[in-house]
């Protein structure tokens, strides 16, 4: 599948007689472990844009033909109406729509296939023991039907994922969701598979407790995840899957107003030396947008940015 490497086009103009930031829109584990406050300051050197797409979200990049695309989860604030559609990031064109009543997703490249991989879940938390299916294309216009590759136990319901390729196995990160009797409302667990078919889950939750909307990367023999956490995107890592580290400077955190109370459900991708993060918007109550920002060097540099790592 992919070594997943995964950024957004706004103008930061850096106002140093008064030390603010103006903007201009250019026009896309246990308790023990939950996380520390959030530091008061982002990082600055990622170039954010205005907003890109109305009532969208989780949406997912990917590299095909040389070229940047992006899939995103087309729905109303709430998630009672969802389908997927594939969108050429170079002119924002619709390329495909498919997976009525699927979202929540992450996309995959493998030689010259796409491997959607979506889960059928709703925002009122109705589907309780729902599942995690997987679409594939060869031409980006015509799906195969879905098939199911895991399922959530009854009293759980599965929201946000990530697929990456690690040199053993795939490894998928998916946000959780339990019924009652735990304290934190969001975790992110991990199922692995050694040929993207047969999936194990490593059965462990509050992993990443109060956490949400993963995005998962591997890079020099770690796993680096981007999760949701306190209306900011933060970044861990970790070598096991068990044991995160998580830097308190956080990637993404709301300071403008077209951000309104979240800058969540991030999806990095490096292409041609920049990073690319595409990431949503909203109140979490009445609306989803998709925007994106950029940063204007390599992964690894960006990550060597975050203390703690």
């Amino acid at each position: 599948m992919r070594n997943k490497t995964r950024f957004l086009g706004i103008t930061l103009t850096l106002l140093a007689t008064v030390g603010l930031t103006s903007l201009s829109i250019n026009l896309p584990l246990t308790d023990a472990h939950a996380l520390p406050p959030p530091a008061p300051l982002t990082n600055m050197r990622i170039e954010r844009t205005g907003i890109m797409l109305q009532d969208a979200a989780e949406s997912s990049w990917f590299i095909w033909g040389g070229e940047k695309y992006y899939v995103f989860t087309d729905r109303d604030a709430v998630g009672t109406s969802r389908q997927m559609k594939i969108v050429r990031f170079s002119d924002n064109t619709v390329i495909s729509t498919f997976g009525t009543g699927y979202g929540c997703q992450d996309a995959v490249v493998q030689g010259g296939t796409l491997y959607v991989f979506a889960t059928n879940c709703f925002m009122d938390f109705s589907h309780a023991g729902n599942s995690i299916v997987r679409f594939s294309t060869t031409n980006l216009t015509t799906w195969s039907s879905p098939t199911t590759i895991y399922t959530a136990e009854s009293q759980a319901q599965i929201y946000n994922l990530s697929v990456v390729k690690n040199p053993d196995q795939y490894t998928i990160a998916y946000e959780i969701h339990r019924s009652s009797g735990y304290s934190a409302y969001f975790n992110i667990r991990f199922l692995q598979s050694l040929d993207a078919t047969t999936w194990i889950s490593n059965g462990t939750d509050h992993i990443l407790a109060d956490q949400s909307c993963p995005d998962l990367h591997w890079s020099d023999g770690k796993y680096y995840i981007f999760t949701g956490h306190r209306s900011n995107t933060v970044v861990s890592s970790t070598n096991d899957l068990f044991n995160f580290s998580t830097s308190r400077l956080p990637v993404l955190k709301p300071i403008y107003e077209f951000e309104d109370d979240h800058t969540s459900d991030p999806d990095l991708i490096e292409d041609s030396g920049k990073v690319y993060i595409l990431y949503s918007v909203n109140d979490q109550s009445t609306y989803m947008r998709e925007t994106y920002a950029t940063y204007n060097g390599t992964m690894a540099q960006l990550l060597s940015i975050y203390p703690g790592l």
